[in-house]
């Protein structure tokens, strides 16, 4: 009879684990501190209603993936504007190009970033529909747009083959939309 309890012990003991492994994983999709990130799939329709939540802010909107260098070695500076403008009114939005199945090699990085700002993955993952569905001018990235507070796109900062991105207009732009109107 005790092994029969110690079995039933076992038993729940993984069943317990299971639960607290899916409700981990399929959770809360908001960042709850630590290596939780949240990153949320959308397609152009959901992304343009998460552009018009933040009207009123100005919105920069990074557009990358985990397979672009350019990307990884801009991103900290994408960070580093949210933190140094968040409170003035400034929202950074993250939009990973990477395929769905790399959903976990975004989550990571962006952690490792300290990406505390909203994150999505593009439902076409790294093909062509994700550069036409989001605007992504050239087809390249990194590639950033920034709205200004009515929700108008005011500025692109497109990537190639003949640009770079200069981050000193980058940072420029940022804080003359943030004075405009004020």
């Amino acid at each position: 009879m005790v092994d029969d309890c110690s079995c039933w012990v076992r038993h729940g003991a993984v069943v317990a684990l299971i639960v607290l492994l899916l409700v981990g994983c399929h959770g809360s999709r908001r960042p709850s501190g630590g290596d939780a990130v949240s990153v949320e799939v959308v397609d152009e329709v959901a992304f343009a209603d998460v552009l018009r939540q933040h009207r009123g802010e100005v919105v920069l909107v990074d557009y990358w993936a985990t397979w672009c260098w350019p990307c990884r070695e801009l991103f900290p500076h994408t960070v580093a504007l949210h933190k140094r403008f968040g409170a003035d009114g400034l929202a950074v939005i993250a939009l990973s190009v990477d395929d769905l199945d790399d959903e976990l090699s975004v989550r990571k990085f962006l952690a490792d970033q300290d990406a505390e700002f909203e994150n999505f993955i593009s439902r076409y993952g790294s093909g062509v529909k994700s550069f036409e569905a989001f605007g992504i001018e050239g087809g390249a990235v990194p590639y950033f747009q920034l709205y200004g507070r009515r929700g108008a796109l005011r500025k692109t900062f497109p990537s190639g083959d003949e640009e770079t991105i200069n981050l000193h207009q980058l940072d420029q732009a940022v804080r003359e939309l943030l004075h405009e109107g004020r």
